[in-house]
C-alpha cells in the first residue's frame, strides 16, 4: 500500500539527519613547478567524478580562484579567505584538497582549519596515481611527494589526521571505495550533529544509565531538546478519538495494512486508531517545532490512562526514517543518528532501537528485543499487535508489536553513544549476524558471537548499557571506526565478523 499523502507532506517538511546526498567542496593547490599542466586536466577530472556522483552535492569555488578553476596558487592568501567563505557559507559536510602538482601546504592546512573550527566537517587529500617518468627522466607533478608536507600542515592546524583518499585512477574500484568511505564518515558526522529533538512528557525514570545533560549534549553536539506536555499529547489523543482528523482514515488504513491488530481488537478496540493519531500528531509536532527526533514518556500515564502502548507508533516513525527511541534516551537518538548516516548509500536504511536482553555464556548467543521498536517493515513474517506484557497497567493495555525482525544471516551493527566514567562521551559498538532463536513477545531477533567469553569480558569492561541504536543490512564498523577518530570521541568495539576488539581505559 503506498504512503498515505498526509505522511508524504509532512516527510518532506522534517530536515532528516541522513538526507542520502553530502555537501563536499573541492580545492586544488598549486605551486609554480614543474609541468602543472598536467595536474590540472587531473584536478578537472577529480571534480567532474565529484560532481556526477550519486550521493555528492558539489560546492564548487571555481567563481572566488583566480583562473575559475577552483585551484589556489601559492601565496594567495586573499583567495584563500574567498575559498574558506563560500566553503562555510554553503555549509559543507566535507573538504577534498589536491595538491595539482607538488601543490601548496599553507592554503590547504589554512583552509583545513577554518572549516576545522567552524563547522567540524571532515577533510581529505587526494593525489591521483603517480604520473610515468619520462625517459630523460624528468618528473611531471610530483604531487605524491608534494601531499606530505600538506598533510602534516594540516595536521598541525586542524588538531588532527586529515581523512586520505587513496592514491589511485578515478575510474578504479580503489578510489570508489576510499571516497565512498569518506562520504560516511562526512555524513555520520553532519547527522550527530543535526539532531532536533522532541520529548513529549518529562525523563522517563527508567534507569539513570540514560539519562543525559541536555546542557552538555547541546553544547557538545549542537543538540536541541523540545518538550511537549503528555497531558497535551493525551488530549489531543482523546479528542482525535472523538473527531477524528481529515487525514486520519487514510493514515488507519495504511497502518493496518502492516500491523495486525485482530488479538487485540475485542479487549482494547482503540488501539489501532490511538497509533493512527499518536502518528499523525507526532508527525505535526516534529513539522511544528522544525525538528526530526522524538522520544516519549511512555510509562504510566499514557499507558494506564488510554490503555495504550505507543511502542508501535516509535516502529512506525523508524520506518519512515524518523528517530523515535523509547524511554527518553537522547543518547540512544545521537547514536542512530549517525548510523542514519553511515548508512549512505544503503537501499532503504531502516534504523531501530532493542533491548541486549539475554546474553547466553554457554552459546554466546543474544536477545535483542524491545516492545516494539523493530519497524513492521523489518518483521520477517506477521507483525501482529499485543497486549501490553513486561509493564501491565491494572486494567491492561495494547500497542506492543510482536514479530522477528530482519532475516538469518543478515548483518547488524550496534552503537551506543554514552558518559565514560569521567562524563566524556564514548561510543561503544560491536556487530555480528542474526541467527535463529526462540519466540518470544515483542519485536525481537538474535546474534551470536563465536567467544562467548571474550564478548562478556568486553562488555564487564566497557560497560555498555542495555540499549542499542541499530542498522540492519550492513557492516557499519568501519564508518564508526573513522567518525571516532575525527571527532576524537573515544570507540570501544567488539567486531565479530573480522574478530577486531579494542577495550580503552575508561
Amino acid at each position: 500500500m503506498q504512503l498515505p499523502k498526509y505522511i508524504v507532506e509532512m516527510l518532506a517538511r522534517i530536515q532528516s539527519v541522513a538526507p542520502g546526498k553530502v555537501k563536499i567542496g573541492v580545492v586544488g593547490t598549486i605551486r609554480k613547478v614543474f609541468d602543472y599542466e598536467l595536474g590540472l586536466k587531473q584536478f578537472a577530472a577529480l571534480k567532474l567524478a565529484l560532481a556526477t556522483h550519486s550521493n555528492i552535492e558539489l560546492v564548487n569555488v571555481d567563481e572566488v580562484t583566480e583562473h575559475g578553476d577552483g585551484v589556489i596558487w601559492a601565496g594567495q592568501i586573499s583567495v584563500t579567505n574567498k575559498v574558506a567563505s563560500k566553503l562555510l557559507f554553503e555549509g559543507v559536510d566535507g573538504l577534498i584538497i589536491m595538491p595539482v602538482n607538488y601543490g601548496d601546504e599553507e592554503s590547504a592546512a589554512e583552509l583545513a582549519r577554518r572549516v576545522v573550527d567552524a563547522i567540524g566537517c571532515p577533510v581529505a587529500t587526494f593525489v591521483h596515481h603517480e604520473a610515468p617518468i619520462h625517459k630523460d627522466g624528468k618528473r611531471d607533478l610530483d604531487d605524491g611527494c608534494g601531499i606530505l608536507p600538506m598533510r602534516k600542515e594540516m595536521a598541525k592546524r586542524m588538531g588532527r589526521v586529515p581523512f586520505y583518499i587513496r592514491k589511485s585512477p578515478i575510474d578504479t574500484e580503489k578510489f570508489r571505495k576510499s571516497l565512498f568511505g569518506f562520504l560516511q564518515v562526512c555524513a555520520g558526522v553532519r547527522a550527530l550533529h543535526s539532531v532536533r529533538g522532541v520529548q513529549i512528557g518529562a525523563d522517563q525514570p527508567t534507569f539513570y544509565g540514560i539519562q543525559t545533560s541536555k546542557d552538555g549534549t547541546q553544547a557538545m553536539f549542537n543538540m536541541r531538546f523540545e518538550t511537549f506536555d503528555s497531558a497535551d499529547f493525551q488530549k489531543m489523543l482523546v479528542e482525535g478519538l472523538a473527531n477524528p482528523p481529515e487525514w486520519f482514515g487514510e493514515v488507519l488504513d495504511w497502518i493496518k495494512s502492516k500491523i495486525d491488530y485482530s488479538e487485540v481488537e475485542k479487549d482494547f478496540p482503540d488501539t489501532a486508531s490511538l497509533t493512527a493519531l499518536a502518528l499523525g500528531y507526532v508527525l505535526e509536532i516534529l513539522v511544528a517545532k522544525e525538528s526530526n527526533a522524538v522520544s516519549i514518556n511512555c510509562w504510566a500515564s499514557i499507558q494506564e490512562n488510554l490503555r495504550f502502548m505507543v511502542c508501535g507508533v516509535n516502529a512506525l516513525l523508524f520506518e519512515l526514517g524518523i528517530m523515535a527511541p523509547c524511554e527518553t534516551d537522547w543518547g540512544g537518538a545521537l547514536a542512530n543518528a549517525v548510523l542514519q548516516g553511515v548508512a549512505l548509500g544503503m537501499e532503504n536504511p531502516v534504523g531501530c532501537f532493542m533491548d541486549l536482553t539475554r546474553f547466553d555464556e554457554e552459546t554466546g548467543k543474544s536477545l535483542f528485543w524491545h516492545c516494539g521498536e523493530g519497524a513492521p517493515c523489518l518483521v520477517c513474517g506477521e507483525c501482529k499487535a499485543k497486549q501490553g506484557w513486561i509493564i501491565p497497567t491494572t486494567r491492561g493495555c495494547a500497542g506492543l508489536l510482536n514479530g522477528k525482525v530482519g532475516n538469518v544471516g543478515d548483518k547488524v551493527t550496534f552503537l551506543q553513544l554514552r558518559s565514560g566514567i569521567n562524563g566524556y562521551p564514548r561510543f561503544i559498538a560491536f556487530n555480528g549476524a542474526i541467527v535463529d532463536g526462540d519466540d518470544t513477545i515483542g519485536t525481537h531477533f538474535y546474534v551470536q558471537v563465536s567467544d562467548p567469553e571474550a564478548f562478556e569480558d568486553w562488555m564487564a569492561q566497557v560497560l555498555p548499557l542495555h540499549h542499542h541504536s541499530i542498522m540492519l543490512g550492513a557492516n557499519l564498523l568501519p564508518a564508526i571506526r573513522k567518525i571516532s577518530e575525527w571527532t576524537g570521541i573515544v570507540l570501544d568495539e567488539y567486531d565479530e565478523l573480522t574478530k577486531r576488539v579494542t577495550k580503552c581505559v575508561l
